[in-house]
């Protein structure tokens, strides 16, 4: 990685939060009970990290400044911070290299907090989970925050959304495969005492626990008003994302669990017990066992994507 390890990193800034999990594992839940804590704040969901720092984290070439800015002024989600592009890039040189690109995310999420006079600033993308390495590389002292839910329970909330309901079985385990490996294997051993794992099911049940041992790892105090997320959610969510955030606008909702168990064929569950059986062993989660012929074919046809993704994601990174 060619990244200066040279950042804003100074006592002063307010600490960085990553929030990653497999998309559908509460990921959004756990950010909008964050952001209502008094020293945390959460960006909208920008995919800055994913769009622009990742591809160009190995590469020597940069990028023009004022291509840069016509980008981000174009792009929809980042539009969403609100924040004026051209003072932050102002600072910059004609060609914004990768390790400018990694100062231009921290000044903007530093000025996000400080507006907001926070503590915490956190940033919340479940394509994230594949750049766990390129996180810690890119914000040395950040924390990574990673929810882990029931994989059949994500399967049938994915196939159930509008983004995701015409996407083939494979291609979701294939992505579920990787993006929980890559967290499990590189978040704890990189990120060690910054790792913090979030069982999904734990904090439906009892959610003030749960955000006690959050608060904690983060050394700060746990606030009530966490668990009265919904009235903020408006901050982080848009209304076009409501039709697949919706539940982040209520209470809790204690029974959003164990779904899968009237929403799943035969061998859909089969087929996702098989695939990911070493991590539903890992992660405690009971098999229901009952293998079908067909998904035992078709768990290596999951397992041949998952290494196109890996390969793919290698070289966009490397």
């Amino acid at each position: 990685m060619l990244i200066s390890k040279r950042l804003m990193n100074n006592v002063m800034c307010p600490q960085k939060l990553f929030i990653v999990g497999v998309g559908r594992s509460g990921t959004t839940l756990l950010q909008s009970m964050l952001n209502s804590h008094p020293e945390i704040c959460f960006t909208p969901e920008t995919h800055f990290f994913k769009r622009y720092i990742a591809p160009n984290i190995s590469k020597n070439k940069g990028i023009s400044k004022q291509k840069l800015q016509t980008l981000l002024k174009e792009d929809t989600y980042f539009s969403r911070l609100n924040v004026s592009i051209e003072e932050h890039l102002e600072r910059f040189s004609s060609i914004i290299s990768n390790k400018d690109l990694v100062e231009l995310f921290e000044g903007i999420l530093n000025q996000y907090a400080e507006q907001r006079g926070k503590m915490f600033v956190g940033d919340k993308d479940p394509m994230n989970s594949n750049f766990v390495n390129q996180i810690n590389h890119c914000f040395p002292k950040s924390y990574l925050i990673h929810i882990i839910r029931d994989p059949r329970d994500v399967l049938l909330s994915r196939i159930r959304s509008r983004w995701g309901k015409n996407t083939p079985i494979s291609i979701h385990l294939a992505e579920h495969y990787f993006q929980l490996d890559n967290i499990l294997n590189n978040g704890k051993s990189i990120f060690r005492k910054r790792y913090i794992e979030v069982y999904y099911e734990r904090l439906l049940e009892n959610p003030y626990k749960q955000l006690q041992l959050i608060c904690r790892k983060l050394g700060i105090e746990y606030d009530n008003e966490m668990l009265n997320y919904h009235n903020l959610s408006d901050e982080i969510v848009t209304k076009e994302e409501k039709s697949w955030k919706g539940n982040v606008s209520k209470p809790i909702l204690r029974n959003n669990k164990d779904k899968w168990k009237s929403g799943l064929s035969k061998y859909q569950v089969s087929l996702v017990e098989l695939v990911l059986k070493k991590y539903f062993v890992l992660l405690e989660y009971p098999i229901q066992g009952q293998n079908v012929l067909l998904a035992f074919i078709m768990q290596f046809y999951v397992y041949l994507i998952t290494f196109i993704i890996r390969l793919k994601l290698n070289k966009k990174v490397n």
